[in-house]
């Protein structure tokens, strides 16, 4: 039968080393986050192939234990002088598995600047710096799954011209929906005319703790890292 456990945590570190040494692959797997140029799923990749498909050079690595399970990960990042993009690696059944790439509009994979980081637990926090910032947080799991918590970027409706009152939306995409946050009764009314949707800081905030639950991610896997937007208010 298949085994489905995880090898020994010497094969997983004698794998890591070899990986780090440009010496053996990783695979990126239909689990992997991931819409680099020229890399599928199924494909195999030496540390020095994704370099060259992010465009930016590998600067360092790091140990993490993703859900806290004693099974170490291992995480790649890249940088330049514009922002920086990581990997993590799993050993899975004695190959490595890629199970995070991010952010994916860095470098070579878009005209965005941006930064991406990992913490001791699996929580990622991630930005793009496209003009007005777009901020997504996840985390990774014991297995090795990689799952989105939320995304915060802004929508301009250019539906009122008021200097006072700028038309920027924060828009947060929970889960597989997408909404604007607006507390004016007014605007709000045109904005839904023409088809966002709206809801307020606190509906948002309460959507956001919603999803925090639906997918396991414990407070204190997130610990004190800083999450813009977590509680439905941003600053422009």
């Amino acid at each position: 039968s298949e085994d489905k456990g995880h090898g020994s945590e010497e094969t997983a570190a004698e794998l890591y080393e070899a990986f780090l040494k440009n010496e053996i692959v990783a695979y990126l797997t239909d689990d992997s986050v991931s819409d680099i140029k020229n890399m599928v799923v199924g494909g195999s990749y030496t540390i020095e192939q994704i370099s060259e498909k992010l465009g930016i050079s590998f600067s360092n690595n790091e140990y993490i234990d993703c859900g806290s399970d004693g099974i170490k990960e291992l995480v790649c990042y890249f940088s330049d002088p514009y922002g920086s993009a990581c990997i993590a690696v799993k050993e899975k059944n004695g190959k490595l598995c890629i199970i995070y790439i991010g952010p994916t509009g860095v470098g070579a994979t878009g005209s965005g600047i941006g930064e991406s980081s990992i913490n001791q637990k699996g929580f990622v926090s991630s930005e793009i710096y496209a003009g007005s910032g777009i901020y997504t947080y996840g985390y990774i799991n014991a297995e090795g799954l990689y799952q989105e918590w939320f995304t915060l970027g802004w929508e301009f409706p250019m539906l009122f011209d008021d200097e006072d009152m700028p038309d920027i939306l924060p828009e947060y995409r929970v889960g597989d929906k997408t909404f604007c946050v607006c507390e004016d009764t007014l605007r709000r009314s045109a904005y839904e005319k023409a088809g966002l949707m709206i809801c307020t800081s606190s509906e948002i905030k309460r959507l956001i703790e919603d999803r925090r639950i639906e997918i396991g991610l414990d407070t204190e896997i997130v610990g004190d890292e800083p999450v813009y937007g977590r509680n439905g208010t941003v600053e422009f």
